[in-house]
C-alpha cells in the first residue's frame, strides 16, 4: 500500500469574528445530518 500524501492547512485568524448564533449552529448540524443520512442511504444501497 502506497502512504497518502498528508494535506497542508492553514487556521484562519479569527479576531473580530461573532461567534454563531444557536440557529446557525442549528442549520449547521441539519445539514450535516443530511449529508450524513444521504451518505448512509448511498452505501447501503451499493451492498
Amino acid at each position: 500500500m502506497t502512504r497518502r500524501s498528508r494535506v497542508r492547512y492553514n487556521l484562519s485568524d479569527l479576531t473580530g469574528q461573532k461567534a454563531p448564533s444557536g440557529e446557525d449552529i442549528n442549520n449547521i448540524l441539519r445539514a450535516a445530518d443530511e449529508i450524513i443520512i444521504n451518505h448512509t442511504i448511498s452505501k447501503l444501497k451499493s451492498v
